[in-house]
């Protein structure tokens, strides 16, 4: 198979990059030829079909918008990256005449490259699997969140309201640049040009199909995990957070809790680590509320290598998911079921699918700082406890979200949709 795979990010920055290059690895190693489709960046990973990337739309180590700098060209860019980019189709119109690929697997591409790539793949009569990372088909805020509750205001409806609520990076003329583009890429019909959609979890699914998408191209395809082939670690008194610096991840709510655990004193000297990219200024902020909160026992690791994720997770006695929206599927979760390491986590229908009735994971109210103390507490006092729930999480990592399983049901999916690949052994 030679599959073509479209990311706006050619480098690991958070879970849909972890999913397409471990996904890429596989199929490498199964004797499939992937070729990637993306921006160029200067933290991008080399690849031989690189020449063939596109431009950021500012500079090339000016990864996300807070980041641009903003000229009458970056803006120009940006417009077309949004609505649509003629540059973007014919960049990836040349790559498929170099790469002759089968089948395509989109994942990132709206806001950096358009839906011009579904054009320059029907046009080349290359079928197309869109696996979603989030809920941007439904949602400008790619959320479903928004004034700290679930928000459907513009499920299977007009976007408009967005534009009201500045759903959009909070600013009213992006948002209004967004819903303009949406309404324009709906009329056109761009995402009806998609053969199937993927999804990690059932409830984004479900979202997908009471939004109007067709249930026969919808399919939920649990996303895998490696169990580590490391030697166990002695665990350390210790909870992790792994994942981004994002206002919906809760990490706020995080660090008011495990003031409110240090401030009672019931668990002896346990420190909290923190992974993630932390040069944004909302990681700032995060670290000076950490400062406030007078946190005694709290480090902040920055960003980390699977490898280190790995490490972290599997010295840790606990991970912890505190996440305010809905999610889709955090890779964190999984990684910390195929470590061994049980999870405090929000209550929320992507984590809860995952789950519910394994007994390895403790469930908060999303956004209850003193619901999820109060877990961590119990948890941390009950070693017998922590360590039944660990060996379950291993054993639930190996049965339900195996490798093999994944790409399995994901070959069956391409087949499907693409004649020369033939039915799927």
């Amino acid at each position: 198979m030679r599959l073509l795979t479209v990311n706006y990010r050619h480098f690991v920055s958070s879970g849909p990059e972890r999913y397409l290059f471990a996904l890429s690895e596989l199929l490498s190693q199964a004797g499939h030829t992937v070729i990637p489709f993306s921006v160029h960046y200067d933290q991008n990973e080399c690849s031989e079909w690189d020449t063939f990337f596109v431009d950021p739309i500012a500079g090339g180590n000016e990864v996300y918008f807070d980041e641009h700098t903003w000229t009458l060209r970056s803006l120009k860019k940006s417009f077309e990256r949004t609505v649509y980019s003629l540059e973007v189709e014919r960049a990836l119109t040349r790559l498929i005449t170099a790469s002759t690929p089968q089948v395509a697997l989109l994942l990132q591409y709206l806001r950096k490259m358009s839906p011009s790539v579904i054009v320059a793949l029907k046009k080349a009569g290359i079928p197309i699997v869109a696996r979603l990372s989030d809920y941007a088909l439904l949602c400008p805020g790619l959320h479903m969140y928004r004034d700290n509750r679930y928000c459907d205001e513009c499920l299977g409806r007009s976007v408009w309201p967005s534009v009201r609520h500045k759903c959009v990076r909070g600013c009213r003329s992006a948002s209004a640049l967004n819903a303009v583009a949406t309404q324009w890429h709906r009329h056109r019909g761009y995402f009806d040009m998609i053969d199937a959609f993927v999804t990690p979890s059932e409830p984004l699914r479900e979202r997908l199909i009471e939004g109007g998408f067709s249930e026969d191209k919808v399919f939920h395809i649990p996303t895998f995990v490696a169990v580590p082939d490391v030697p166990r670690v002695a665990r350390a008194n210790q909870i992790a957070y792994v994942g981004r610096f994002d206002k919906v991840k809760g990490i706020e709510v995080l660090l008011d809790a495990f003031s409110r655990m240090e401030s009672r004193g019931r668990v002896d000297e346990v420190s909290l680590v923190i992974c993630g990219d932390d040069d944004s200024s909302y990681a700032q902020e995060i670290r000076a509320l950490a400062r406030s909160l007078a946190i005694r026992n709290v480090e902040f690791l920055g960003f980390l290598s699977h490898a280190g994720v790995v490490r972290t997770l599997m010295e840790s006695r606990l991970s912890v998911i505190p996440s305010v929206s809905l999610e889709n599927m955090p890779n964190v979760l999984l990684e910390s079921l195929a470590c061994g390491t049980p999870v405090v986590a929000s209550d929320v229908p992507s984590i809860r699918s995952v789950v519910a009735g394994a007994g390895v994971a403790r469930l908060f109210a999303p956004g209850d700082a003193g619901e999820l103390s109060e877990a961590l507490e119990d948890l941390l006092l009950d070693s017998a406890e922590l360590g039944r729930m660990g060996r379950r999480a291993a054993r639930l990592a190996t049965e339900r979200y195996s490798a093999a399983s994944h790409i399995d049901s994901l070959m069956r999916v391409l087949a499907s949709v693409s004649p020369q690949l033939g039915k799927p052994q």
